[in-house]
């Protein structure tokens, strides 16, 4: 960016970064007013800020932890109020004439709009809003209808990044961190010894010395023995991409990041020794843009078919997989999605899904003797593979043409991989798996399956009960020798054999509550690597994204506090198993009473009625649902 930037057609979040470090970082004068030349960013409105945000914190009363109704915890522009003007909260604000205190005031409300600048989800009016929570401390500023002309304000450009409910909710510390930096920056306008502050300092520490709360209606500061606490931060990760944007991704979670680099380091055989994160996630994206001829533009790692590859969470190390949770955690959805975005990555792989039933077998899964149609006026009949093992015979023939192939271009700087065959079993514990699985169970285990080595098939070959009915051509999955050497031809029954090739994966989905859950006896059990998926909130916010930050973290507290009830002694005392996942909450088309009221009929009611069932009477379940409702409200 040149020295001259052009202020008043801010047209995205870059121009916007530059435009505030210039004007504010740098010269230390106000966004908010731009007519002014009044230095606000010194030793004492920092110092100030020091003293009574970072090292004189207010903390909740602990007695509103326990849903006391006569207590009620501060918010956090509450507790800022006091801290910065030394009065009890004030809507209409204060008249304050102090100037510290009112460079302050304008300070901290400088670090709200930093904060909020890179949330995708934050747009011109949501800026503005959490900006004039701060500034309206002084009544002062409540009339100032000019800031709706500001350019700070007014250009229609949305964040990059996605912030996670956390950073919101941490929002007292992430604010206390971007301090620390106004500080840095007051002393030395260096961007290189800024970088190194963000990249070394992930923790922000504050000193409580008050408790403040509201008891019927009046406020209470009470003094207490100062605390100091170290919290983590997620605001550098994403300070360091305004400032260096060519060497940091757009990426506030620290979550995200390791998810990230523990994907890609596996896909693309990558070893890391003591890099850090960022220069990993660096050479990560350049190997996904040369992989993709550079045809996905802005945030790579947040363009949906990429971001489905980290973000699922399934670990492909493991060929057999159970994805399982509770209901609506979207265990089906994301296997799906992750296998769909990892074809661009592969190349090369294809997937099946299927749902099993109660009367899914066998035939169905391995292979059956089906009726194939009338011939003479009678049925006729013939053996059919069943859908996983065609997936077999296929995969193995594309390991042999790959093998070969390799053979055949030895002089090539990179062999060629094999396709990756992914199967997926969706509820696969509604039906009776120790008659669908057969002699796969012996098959299906990591060091049993199919691979050539030197020529030679290794892993394990067993014939089915109706292999006599074979055909070399159409049931087949390898013909081997006595030596385990490949035949290409084989008319020798004893030479062809059944197998689960090395590039197939098994992956199986359900749900922990499913009464079939049994069905998994420890046979199965130990050839499969388990993951848990539990609700989370993070869909729910890219979901309702374009919806003011505030009411949507509301409906996320709503949510959680809906699941605590079901799990619980207070509540429906039940497991965890049994609560929502995250796509019942997806369902309000907006967050209004009446569309959660809606959603509460058509789809929560009906599962809890049945979580109850078994274990209260019909009377008792109406009195359950009726307290639930009551905490399914804004």
């Amino acid at each position: 960016m040149s020295e001259k930037i052009n202020c008043e057609d801010i047209k995205d979040y870059k121009i916007a970064f530059e435009c505030f470090k210039k004007r504010f970082l740098i010269d230390k004068k106000s966004i908010f007013r731009l007519e002014s030349d009044d230095i606000i960013l010194d030793n004492n409105s920092v110092q100030y800020l020091e003293s009574n945000f970072i090292k004189n914190g207010i903390e909740g009363s602990p007695n509103s932890k326990k849903k006391d109704k006569k207590i009620k915890e501060l918010t956090s522009v509450e507790k800022f109020f006091y801290q910065l003007t030394g009065e009890n909260y004030n809507k209409e604000g204060i008249k304050i004439s102090n100037k510290t205190k009112l460079n302050a005031i304008e300070v901290l409300a400088h670090a709200v709009w930093l904060w909020r600048l890179p949330a995708h989800n934050t747009n011109e009016k949501g800026r503005m809003n959490s900006v004039m929570e701060i500034l309206s401390f002084n009544i002062d500023w409540s009339s100032k209808d000019y800031l709706k002309e500001n350019s700070f304000f007014t250009m229609k450009f949305n964040g990059v990044a996605t912030p996670g409910i956390s950073y919101n909710t941490n929002k007292a510390n992430e604010l206390a961190y971007i301090i620390n930096l106004f500080s840095i920056y007051n002393e030395k306008n260096d961007d290189s010894t800024v970088i190194k502050y963000l990249m070394d300092t992930t923790r922000v520490d504050i000193t409580a010395t008050r408790r403040g709360y509201i008891e019927n209606n009046e406020y209470k500061i009470d003094e207490i023995t100062p605390e100091q606490n170290s919290n983590s931060v997620t605001v550098p990760n994403i300070l360091l991409h305004l400032i260096d944007s060519d060497n940091f991704e757009p990426i506030i979670s620290n979550d995200h990041k390791k998810k990230i680099v523990n994907t890609f380091s596996k896909i693309f055989e990558l070893s890391f020794e003591n890099d850090q994160i960022d220069n990993k996630i660096k050479i990560i994206k350049e190997k996904l843009n040369k992989k993709l001829n550079n045809i996905l533009k802005g945030s790579i790692f947040y363009n949906k078919k990429i971001k489905n590859i980290w973000l699922g969470g399934i670990d492909f190390e493991s060929k057999n997989i159970i994805l399982h949770g509770a209901p609506g955690t979207g265990k089906t959805y994301l296997t799906e999605e992750t296998i769909k975005a990892r074809k661009l990555i592969e190349d090369n792989s294809e997937y099946e899904l299927v749902q099993f039933h109660p009367s899914y077998g066998y035939e169905d899964f391995i292979e059956g003797i089906k009726p194939t149609g009338l011939t003479g006026g009678e049925m006729s009949f013939s053996l059919k593979n069943g859908v996983f093992k065609q997936m077999c015979i296929d995969a193995f023939k594309n390991l042999i043409e790959t093998e070969r192939e390799n053979e055949n271009n030895k002089d090539k700087k990179e062999l060629i991989k094999a396709k990756t065959y992914y199967f997926i079993a969706d509820e696969i514990n509604r039906a009776e798996l120790s008659r669908v699985f057969g002699e796969l169970l012996l098959c299906l285990e990591d060091d049993k399956r199919l691979r050539i080595e030197g020529g030679k098939v290794v892993g394990t070959k067993v014939k089915l009960p109706n292999y006599s009915l074979w055909k070399k051509d159409e049931h087949v999955v390898v013909k081997t020798n006595s030596n385990d050497e490949i035949l290409d031809d084989s008319d020798n029954p004893k030479e062809w054999w059944f197998g689960v090739p090395e590039n197939v994966y098994f992956i199986g989905t359900m749900n922990d509550i499913d009464r079939s859950v049994d069905s998994f006896d420890m046979a199965l059990r130990r050839r499969f690597v388990w993951k848990h998926y539990k609700y989370d909130s993070e869909p729910i916010e890219k979901k309702y994204e374009s919806i003011n930050a505030n009411t949507v973290e509301k409906y996320i507290s709503v949510c959680n506090d809906l699941n605590k009830h079901i799990t619980s002694d207070k509540g429906f005392g039940l497991s965890d198993s049994f609560e929502l996942g995250h796509s019942y909450f997806m369902k309000p088309k907006k967050l209004t009473q009446t569309e959660l009221d809606r959603v509460w009929l058509e789809h929560i009611s009906p599962l809890l009625k049945e979580y109850l069932r078994t274990d209260y009477s019909e009377k008792e379940i109406i009195k359950h649902l009726d307290e639930a409702k009551k905490i399914f409200k804004f």
